[in-house]
């Protein structure tokens, strides 16, 4: 098999090979922090400097922090040449994209083989989640205005509640520092006539600073020699954010977004349908952070998403249902999320402590459009209202970073009250506790045991009436983990950083379709386990090596295990003549079982090279052109034929900073 077709076996030797030769490669002395750029798979960040937000809702080191995260930075984004979120989160080890890989596709996030419904989707600490199931499609977010992600893996809901298989924090840019504001202009065009222009301008007037950002994707679709002969895309994006700081202590935010990516998901030449997904997205926050003593903050959060999608099935023309492009049904979803938080930090002496309370409600709206085939074949309503469905949670938490010399603990606590439409409500509590344990200089050890919840969605609980309506289950539950995890972090390895993470995720009362009853139903206990295995070897004649790889054991209450692999590599070489060189690989295998009328591909490893170069550079200016070929050798790596990869396609652009 070749290399770009690996079985497990190559990946391991891979793995274990570059574990133990390239240390063998290099001089012993240890490369310093400033040769160590950030764009090396995030393993070389300071433990010290580096601060995180996500595990504990405050600015947190990195070496006290117990869970097992990753970081991914603006500098990683950039040299990736990305377009969607989903194209950086499917390089992070740990995170499995059901991800329909071309331009600008749709895709759903699942942390460590959990379900999207457990991981929960920050903008900035604001839920983006939907309302009624809590999906979120990260597709059209714009990828400029990204100043990092921080992705927690494992349950987090001790801090954030309902938030079961972990949390993917979007962390935007900042204002900018100068009165001469900071521009940048991008465009880039590619195979399907791909083109994707952005602008952005950051900078500082008295004691306001802003960033604003806007943007517009659009592709006529890849042709595949697949299933799907064309994806057409396209979205049009606007952020912007004004910060205030009336004095030293006091900070005041303001910051909105609007995105509206429109997809031709698949089609469906079987049944002669084609699915096209729209949805306008609308974000809105207030934030207020004011130091009140030199030890205690407050900090205060206001904010309002909203959701607007159309699920519009038309005919393929091949006969079956009529001519290319009749209407046949359309749904429609209004889903708005809205709440608030307040919450103090207050650090002295050994103790880092945060303490709050959050509210938030949603609203999903529900309605379908019947053509007239459907009408005539299911004796369906024009136009049927679907039902108006809310969700109210509030949340009290706590956590504490306590430490002694090299040992901290990091013990957390929530109490969440969940309410849907007056049918269902549930109280739950939620421990965490966290260690850290500085071996020596280079070694770190993490470890934690935490419990979480998913709550149920809103139109499982309360169903759906009309002539495409289901049942919904008032006494359905939410899911609950117990999880712990433990890992080490090390640069012993002379010129190479080694992460490995052991864990395990017992869920109960799982969730799954009741065929007999037509509606979702708990059942029994089912189990993740297994572990990640993340590795960057230090710069040698310019060249840097990484790999992540991931093994879980899935053990479903219903249903036989299974196996999942998944291997992410990353090669770089980068030379001030000749320009950087990025070749990106990703391979998964999943041993689910899929229903005997889809087929899955996993034959391949998939590779993507990235050229950039600076062609002028003086001052504040910058001239950077680029060039990318995706799927480099042809492969085919998918999880279900409806979605087939693209084969190999190119694009090229120009990033011109001033």
């Amino acid at each position: 098999m070749t290399l770009w077709g690996m079985s497990v076996v190559n990946i391991l030797f891979f793995f274990f090979a570059l574990l133990f030769f390239c240390p063998l490669s290099y001089a012993a002395e240890p490369a310093t922090l400033e040769s160590r750029t950030t764009q090396e798979l995030l393993l070389y960040y300071d433990w010290e400097e580096m601060l995180v937000e996500a595990p504990t809702r405050r600015p947190t080191s990195l070496k006290d922090v117990a869970e097992n995260i990753s970081i991914i930075t603006a500098e990683e984004i950039r040299n990736m040449n990305v377009h969607s979120v989903n194209e950086i989160l499917r390089t992070v080890t740990g995170i499995h994209m059901v991800f329909y890989e071309y331009y600008g596709g749709a895709g759903a996030n699942y942390i460590h083989t959990s379900a999207y419904e457990h991981v929960l989707i920050l903008l900035d600490g604001v839920r983006i989640n939907d309302a009624d199931q809590g999906f979120t499609d990260t597709t059209g977010i714009p990828v400029q205005i990204i100043d990092r992600i921080e992705i927690v893996k494992g349950p987090a809901s001790s801090a954030w509640g309902t938030a079961l298989g972990g949390i993917i924090n979007i962390i935007t840019k900042s204002g900018g520092n100068d009165r001469r504001p900071t521009r940048t202009v991008y465009a880039s065009y590619g195979e399907g006539n791909s083109r994707d222009y952005r602008m952005d301008s950051a900078g500082k007037t008295g004691k306001v600073s802003y960033y604003l950002y806007g943007g517009f994707i659009e592709t006529e679709g890849l042709k595949r020699k697949a299933v799907i002969p064309d994806n057409f895309f396209k979205s049009t994006s606007f952020y912007g954010k004004i910060n205030v700081e009336p004095s030293k202590d006091v900070s005041l935010t303001l910051s909105t977004g609007y995105w509206s990516p429109d997809i031709n998901n698949f089609d469906l030449l079987d049944s002669d349908m084609r699915n096209v997904y729209g949805s306008d997205n609308y974000y809105l926050s207030g934030k207020m952070a004011a130091a009140l003593t030199p030890n205690l903050k407050l900090n205060l959060n206001v904010y309002y998403f909203n959701n607007e999608i159309s699920d519009l099935w038309t005919a393929l023309g091949t006969g079956m249902l009529g001519s290319r492009g009749d209407f046949l049904f359309q749904y429609n979803y209004d889903n708005s999320v809205f709440g608030g938080n307040t919450g103090l930090t207050w650090q002295k002496g050994r103790h880092a402590i945060a303490f709050g309370a959050e509210y938030y409600g949603g609203e999903n709206d529900r309605s379908v459009t019947s053509g007239t085939l459907y009408q005539t074949l299911y004796g369906a309503l024009p136009e049927e209202d679907l039902g108006k469905d809310d969700i109210k949670n509030l949340g009290i938490f706590f956590n504490d970073t306590i430490k002694w010399s090299r040992l901290t603990i990091t013990p957390g606590l929530r109490y969440d009250r969940v309410e849907i439409s007056d049918v269902y409500s549930e109280d739950k509590i939620n421990p965490s506790l966290g260690m850290t344990l500085d071996i020596s200089e280079n070694t770190l050890v993490r470890a934690t045991v935490a419990g979480g919840f998913a709550r149920p969605g809103i139109s499982t609980i309360t169903g759906w009436p009309g002539t495409y309506g289901f049942p919904g289950n008032p006494n359905y539950k939410s899911e609950t983990v117990r999880s712990c995890q433990a890992g080490i972090e090390t640069d012993r390895f002379t010129k190479v950083h080694l992460k490995a993470d052991l864990f395990y995720h017992r869920i109960e009362e799982t969730w799954f379709f009741n065929n007999a009853a037509g509606y979702w139903d708990n059942g029994g206990v089912s189990k993740r386990k297994g572990l990640e295995l993340n590795m960057v070897a230090s710069p040698f004649e310019n060249i840097t090596a990484g790999l992540g790889y991931t093994y879980i054991r899935i053990e479903p209450f219903d249903d036989d295990e299974s196996n999942f692999h998944a291997l992410n590599a990353k090669l770089s070489y980068s030379d001030h003549r000749l320009g950087s060189f990025t070749l990106l690989g990703r391979y998964l295998r999943d041993g689910r079982r899929l229903s005997s009328a889809f087929t899955a591909d996993y034959s391949n490893m998939i590779w993507d090279l990235h050229y950039n170069k600076n062609f002028f550079s003086i001052k504040a200016t910058e001239v950077n052109l680029f060039v990318s070929v995706r799927n480099l050798f042809n492969g085919n790596l998918y999880w279900l034929d409806w979605y087939k990869n693209p084969r190999r396609w190119f694009e090229g652009g120009i990033r011109f900073t001033f």
